[in-house]
């Protein structure tokens, strides 16, 4: 696997329509394309936000901003499965309701869409099941033959999907979560499919997910690493996340979801940083070892 080879990691719209207004969802949209970004994750379902009456409402607000802005270049991410945005587990991967759904969005993102996945697919207990994934697998291999990337985000049963490797397209694109304390979702997917490629989520999540923690985190980093830390400008728990990401050499990309337009610029002005300094492999093999080390301190 190699290193990102993104100019821009991925946006991420599963706070549009949560914390994001639409206003701002534009705002976040016009900076990303200015400065060169044109992948874009979404879902059918997002935002997750138990308001039903949100539901899709994150592809309907890109749709929106693609027509306005007459765009033809962009590169969706189109996550499909989940029947709600209520955070529960169901699905529909009937192969008629997915041909119609993704007919629907070819239509709707035309140039725009490049990556069909399956979205929370727990199916594989059942032998009936067995033979409905490989359908599903099969329906994507038709949209793959078209031009589509293929891909997955959250499979219960990954050995379930790897019995169809002659049939799978070897360089599917599989969004993990990973960030400083996990790559367990990458290690499992990567004993079933070491050929695919890999995006991160949550990159900067913590365990708790609170403040304070961040900040301890951060600072037992930059005690151990001050003269890289002022190298390379960074200043708070996100920074450093998103060096880690950055750094991770088994990625192919990863997603970050600003807040605000705000949150955008200041993440573009810190990669820049980092993308100036000419890191090299090892160079950068050498930055995420020594993150993991600082939370490895911090937990001993």
């Amino acid at each position: 696997m190699s290193y990102s080879q993104l100019e821009l990691p991925v946006l991420g719209t599963a706070k549009w329509s949560w914390t994001v207004s639409k206003k701002e969802a534009f705002s976040i949209l016009d900076k990303f394309y200015y400065y060169g970004g044109r992948d874009i994750d979404s879902a059918t379902n997002y935002p997750i936000n138990s308001n039903p009456e949100d539901y899709g409402r994150a592809l309907i607000w890109l749709t929106d901003w693609i027509y306005q802005n007459s765009i033809t270049d962009l590169r969706v991410y189109l996550k499909f499965g989940g029947q709600n945005n209520l955070g529960s587990s169901e699905t529909n991967f009937e192969s008629n309701y997915i041909e119609e759904l993704i007919n629907s969005f070819i239509s709707k993102l035309d140039s725009n869409l490049s990556l069909l996945a399956i979205h929370w697919d727990n199916r594989g207990k059942e032998l009936n099941e067995i033979k409905d994934v490989q359908q599903t697998i099969n329906l994507l291999n038709t949209y793959h033959k078209q031009g589509f990337n293929i891909g997955f985000s959250g499979i219960r049963y990954p050995e379930i999907y790897s019995n169809f490797k002659k049939t799978i397209v070897n360089n599917w694109i599989i969004q993990v979560k990973e960030n400083i304390f996990t790559a367990d979702q990458r290690n499992n997917y990567q004993s079933y499919f070491p050929d695919c490629r890999y995006v991160a989520y949550g990159i900067n999540k913590t365990k708790n997910n609170q403040n304070s923690e961040r900040a301890q985190i951060f600072n037992s980093f930059k005690e151990l690493n001050q003269d890289l830390t002022r190298n390379l400008n960074i200043e708070n728990f996100f920074d450093m996340c998103l060096l880690f990401a950055f750094c991770n050499k088994s990625l192919y990309g990863y997603i970050i979801a600003p807040s605000s337009t705000k949150q955008m610029v200041q993440t573009i002005n810190t990669l820049s940083n980092f993308k100036k300094k000419n890191l090299n492999k090892s160079d950068r093999n050498l930055i995420y070892k020594k993150i993991k080390n600082s939370l490895k301190n911090l937990t001993e």
